[in-house]
Formats: C-alpha cells, sequence, structure tokens
C-alpha cells in the first residue's frame, strides 16, 4: 500500500513541477530522447516504463539491502 502511495505521490508532484521545468529544458526539446515527451505514445511509454518497470526494480533492490543490514543486525 505504501508504494501505491508513494506512485500516487509522485504522479501529483509530476503533474505539478512538471509544467515549471519547460523554461530549463527549452535545449532539449529539440531532442525526442529528453525527459519531456511531445508525444501522447511518448509519455505513456515513459510511464509505464518508470511505473511498471524502474519504480519495481528500484523498490525491490532497495528492500533486499535495507532487509539485509536488518537481517545482519538482528543476527
Amino acid at each position: 500500500m505504501g508504494i501505491f502511495l508513494l506512485m500516487i505521490f509522485v504522479i501529483h508532484v509530476g503533474l505539478s513541477a512538471g509544467p515549471c521545468m519547460d523554461p530549463f529544458l527549452e535545449e532539449e526539446k529539440k531532442d525526442a530522447n529528453m525527459l519531456v515527451s511531445r508525444t501522447p505514445g511518448g509519455l505513456a511509454k515513459k510511464v509505464f516504463v518508470f511505473f511498471f518497470v524502474f519504480f519495481p526494480v528500484v523498490s525491490l533492490i532497495f528492500a533486499v539491502v535495507m532487509g539485509g543490514i536488518l537481517a545482519a543486525a538482528e543476527g
């Protein structure tokens, strides 16, 4: 449940802060592979990859590392 709530938080931060980044990314708008997607298909692909591939993998690695430290500390 915590991971789901964190994903919802990230979506809200991205929606609110994303447009504020546009002036800083003016130069990168020319390159389609940069952070800002200009097509709905590109945006959908980046959202899918982030929330269903990258985020779960990073969460799992973080949980294994922190769980291993806790297990070692408890003996």
